[in-house]
């Protein structure tokens, strides 16, 4: 399996000692629960289905503090990951947002990019109250790098935003999975993403895989840009390009600008 070799590869950038971390990790958990003992509510677990996500669940279930864990639904969830928690994880909630993915872009008027990635805050970051906790990790980006453990949320009031795994290195969320006998989400052994299909931070070759898999995913976008070009102004620079052309920018990470500007030797 691919996530396998990650253990071994990963596993020379150990810095903390593994066992130790695990120990401190469930501590975490056990002092963060009391924020939510002020909120008279149990923390909320936000699951993906995820490595990362499976880790900071069992470890929390390791903490033996109470909780409700809650898979997000974003409406572009791949069929994999959505079968695998329903297998594997039945005591986890879906809840599902006020609009889906196609309401919520016909609502913006225009698709959500990677500088105004508005999806996630309207079907992923909009349930529940309290200390919220999520499986992200410092060593995933840049940005992550200088989150804390604990930080209130920046836009909605009332929420305690939690990251029980942050300082997790990748091996060691492989060798706990291995570890703990915890099932694999087959998303991971076929090169496919845990997450949201359309996401427009994915890379330009997994999108292209996603259509390719799901032809008819491909034609709901291609469907919605020409509702926003007949409806709006999306894209009205640009009216002598086809709806195909405008997802193929969509899917550069360029700005439209810089995507269709004019080639010297074209």
């Amino acid at each position: 399996m691919e996530w396998k070799k990650h253990i071994k590869s990963l596993k020379k950038r150990a810095i903390v000692n593994y066992s130790d971390k695990i120990t401190a990790t469930i501590k975490r958990i056990q002092v963060a629960s009391h924020i939510s003992e002020r909120h008279g509510e149990p923390m909320t677990v936000c699951f993906s289905g995820g490595k990362d996500s499976q880790v900071m669940l069992h470890l929390v279930q390791r903490a033996g503090v109470p909780f409700h864990a809650v898979y997000e639904v974003t409406t572009i969830d791949h069929p994999a990951n959505v079968k695998f928690i329903r297998k594997n994880y039945p005591h986890v909630e879906f809840c599902h947002p006020p609009l889906n993915f196609w309401q919520l872009i016909e609502k913006k008027k225009f698709l959500p990019t990677i500088w105004s990635r508005y999806c996630c805050e309207k079907l992923k970051e909009y349930h529940g109250s309290g200390l919220i906790a999520i499986g992200v990790r410092r060593e995933e980006s840049r940005k992550r790098s200088e989150y804390p453990v604990v930080e209130n949320h920046s836009r909605q009031r009332g929420k305690v935003m939690f990251y029980p795994i942050i300082d997790w290195l990748e091996w060691e969320v492989w060798q706990y999975i291995e570890d703990n006998g915890l099932p694999v989400n087959p998303c991971y052994d076929s090169g496919r993403r845990v997450g949201c299909m359309v996401c427009p931070f994915a890379p330009t070759k997994q999108l292209i895989s996603v259509f390719t898999e799901f032809p008819n995913l491909k034609k709901k976008m291609l469907k919605t840009i020409h509702l926003l070009r007949e409806t709006s102004n999306y894209a009205s620079a640009y009216k002598d390009k086809t709806d195909e052309e405008i997802l193929e920018w969509w899917m550069s990470k360029k700005s439209i600008a810089e995507y269709f500007q004019p080639r010297l030797f074209d």
